[in-house]
């Protein structure tokens, strides 16, 4: 039949290959958007995190920064985190709801079609 899935080389009658991607890719942007919320939530500890991480390498544990240095340095590498959760965000929440549309018509069009006798 032209209607089985196949994964990992079994068998799937039951769903239709479009159903099947369009909750994958729900399933994903949602996934997608959650990441995106902890990097935003989590920016400033692993923004510190990673400023610290690079004066050590840098510097070889010896921080002689100023006060002004570190608080810049420390803001761009929170910038840089919020930046990335607000793209991952963006692009999982704009994606979910997408999907979300993509499976409402597709589980339309499933009972529409079921509904219809094929007389």
């Amino acid at each position: 039949m032209s209607d089985d899935l196949h994964i990992f080389g079994k068998k799937i009658k039951d769903i239709k290959k479009a159903t099947f991607f369009a909750v994958a890719g729900l399933i994903a942007m949602g996934i997608m958007f959650l990441v995106g919320l902890v990097l935003l939530v989590f920016a400033p500890q692993l923004g510190e995190e990673s400023y610290r991480s690079v004066l050590f390498q840098i510097r070889h544990g010896h921080v002689y920064t100023t006060a002004y240095e570190y608080v810049a340095l420390l803001e761009a590498s929170l910038i840089a985190y919020r930046m990335v959760g607000l793209a991952v965000t963006t692009v999982g929440g704009i994606g979910f709801l997408l999907s979300g549309i993509g499976v409402y018509r597709e589980l339309g069009i499933r009972r529409k079609n079921h509904g219809q006798s094929n007389d």
